[in-house]
């Protein structure tokens, strides 16, 4: 089993399901699917949906889905929410100007390697790299932790 600094290296620039290994890759191709469809989740604003050029489906089963974002230097991604809690890990520093879907902006700063909690949101958001070099994070997405329901 690969530790965290051997797990970020090994997928730096690869598919996530190679870097796990041969056991791994069958085991998410037996369980992907194409299509993100949860039953009481509104996707139609997901980010692997909204915007695929920079969120790519790595593997999803019953269980978790795991996604990985690639924002080029100084580009930006779409309006898109992530509905479910996740975990995410910065392959990268993050350097990212967020525009939320009610016009509000806020920085969001990570060094690579930190490991966070995100909880799920149908609230959409934008972001924008303000620096020169790749941004990449994996996440991943917890299905049984949807947010509380007013």
């Amino acid at each position: 089993m690969l530790n965290r600094r051997e797990l970020v290296k090994a997928a730096a620039g690869t598919s996530l399901v190679a870097a796990l290994g041969p056991a791994f890759a069958a085991q998410a191709a037996q369980n992907s699917s194409p299509a993100p469809r949860e039953p009481g989740v509104d996707m139609s604003h997901e980010c692997t949906v909204a915007d695929p050029e920079h969120y790519h489906l790595e593997f999803e089963n019953e269980y978790v889905r795991v996604i990985r974002c690639r924002i080029p230097g100084r580009d930006k991604v779409k309006m898109h929410n992530h509905p479910f809690g996740s975990v995410i890990i910065f392959m990268t520093d993050q350097n990212l100007h967020q525009t939320l879907e009610n016009g509000k902006t806020e920085e969001a700063h990570n060094k690579a390697g930190h490991v966070l909690w995100g909880n799920g949101s149908q609230s959409q958001h934008m972001g924008v790299n303000v620096t020169d070099q790749l941004y990449e994070y994996i996440r991943v997405d917890v299905k049984a932790a949807l947010p509380k329901r007013a």
